[in-house]
């Protein structure tokens, strides 16, 4: 496959579309391209740290969604998983064709392929897509196009708890004797780490 990361900066279409979708959700707001071809594969199982949008524009592509991944990820959880770790398909398979556009939430695991005949099923075996047009239908060459959508962690329940735990932080070192020379700057980078581990155990 050929990917082209961040695609927006490169044809003026896509980047009215991010600069439109980032005012409106008030994040960063990325897009990359993907051309596969007939019978491929661009990544095997995966989630993303981000929200994602796919915009099917060429050819089709079959989608499978899997139990397993991480729910609200963050951009320090990514991870390829095992096979062993690859859940159970979280719906029917999806086909999409150009036009179709769906929604990817982040840290669902997930992998698309141009082909209904080599998908991994939810016991690890390759199988046929009963609920999809035959594979002449979708075994074509590819194109989408997938819009990251960064939401702030200060926006999410997790970024909130981590917004409070550093503000303890800071606090607890501004309150602490044994570093009041140290007062007049920033805190040290170490401070935080030290003091949200000893608020998580």
């Amino acid at each position: 496959s050929v990917l082209v990361n961040r695609v927006n900066h490169r044809v003026g279409e896509i980047e009215l579309l991010a600069k439109d979708l980032a005012s409106d959700f008030e994040s960063i707001v990325d897009v990359n391209m993907y051309l596969t071809p007939a019978d491929s594969q661009a990544f095997e199982a995966h989630w993303d740290y981000m929200e994602s949008v796919v915009l099917q524009v060429y050819g089709s592509k079959v989608w499978s969604l899997y139990k397993g991944g991480v729910p609200l990820s963050r951009f320090d959880q990514k991870y390829k998983p095992r096979d062993d770790e690859i859940g159970e398909l979280l719906m029917p398979r999806v086909l999409l064709r150009p036009g179709d556009i769906m929604y990817l939430p982040s840290g669902v695991m997930h992998e698309a392929t141009t082909t209904t005949t080599a998908v991994r099923d939810s016991d690890g075996d390759d199988n046929h897509h009963d609920s999809v047009p035959s594979p002449s239908a979708t075994s074509s060459m590819s194109l989408h196009l997938t819009v990251g959508i960064e939401v702030p962690s200060v926006c999410t329940y997790t970024g909130l708890l981590h917004r409070l735990i550093d503000t303890a932080a800071v606090a607890e070192w501004m309150n602490d004797e044994q570093e009041e020379d140290a007062k007049d700057g920033p805190p040290p980078p170490f401070v935080s780490t030290r003091v949200r581990k000893d608020l998580l155990h």
